[in-house]
């Protein structure tokens, strides 16, 4: 579980300073659970996720 945290974590780092359009296009283009993840979290500490 550690490099599933680890791969978010970089995800996460990579991202977030990225608009909230280029992380729905990262998003809608992202293969894999964890990036969708890192995604969906950096969009929710952001406010940016519908509630």
């Amino acid at each position: 579980m550690g490099e599933v945290n680890q791969e978010a974590e970089n995800y996460k780092e990579r991202y977030r300073y990225l608009s909230r359009e280029e992380l729905v296009e990262r998003l809608k283009r992202a293969s894999s659970f964890t990036e969708k993840a890192a995604i969906g979290a950096i969009m929710k500490e952001n406010g940016w996720l519908d509630k």
